[in-house]
C-alpha cells in the first residue's frame, strides 16, 4: 500500500448506512487511506462491507485516531489493515481482521474488551 493508490481522506472516514444495501470499501490492491479517524455507523452485520477491503492510516488532520462501530451492530471486520501513522490508533469495540494486518509505524491500543482478532486463516 505504499503507492496511495485508492481514496485518501486527510481528515474522518464516517460512513453512515441505514438499510443493507451493497457497499464495498476498498479491496486488495486499493484501499482506503485515512489520516484521521474511521467510523461505521451500521445496524447491520456487514455493511458496509470490509471484510475484504482495505484501510491504511496515515498521517493526516490528526496525530491519533479511532476505529468504531457506532451502530447497534458491533461487529467490525477488516480485511487489510496496515498501520503507517505516528500516533497510536485506538480500538472502540473489537475488530476483526479477515485477512491481514502490515504495522508500519503506529501502535495499535487495545484492551480486555477492546481486541484486534485474526480471524481463522487470516495472515496466510
Amino acid at each position: 500500500m505504499d503507492d496511495y493508490e485508492g481514496d485518501e481522506i486527510l481528515g474522518d472516514a464516517t460512513f453512515t448506512v441505514n438499510q443493507p444495501v451493497i457497499f464495498l470499501i476498498g479491496n486488495a490492491n486499493h484501499g482506503l487511506h485515512v489520516g484521521g479517524n474511521f467510523t461505521v455507523n451500521s445496524n447491520f452485520l456487514n455493511y458496509p462491507d470490509i471484510r475484504n477491503g482495505t484501510i491504511e492510516f496515515i498521517n493526516g488532520d490528526r496525530a491519533d485516531a479511532h476505529i468504531s462501530n457506532i451502530g447497534s451492530n458491533n461487529n467490525l471486520s477488516i480485511g487489510y489493515l496496515s498501520t503507517n501513522k505516528v500516533g497510536t490508533i485506538t480500538l472502540d469495540q473489537d475488530v476483526n481482521i479477515t485477512h491481514n494486518a502490515h504495522f508500519l509505524f503506529g501502535p495499535i491500543k487495545t484492551s480486555p474488551s477492546k481486541l484486534l482478532i485474526f480471524n481463522n486463516s487470516s495472515g496466510n
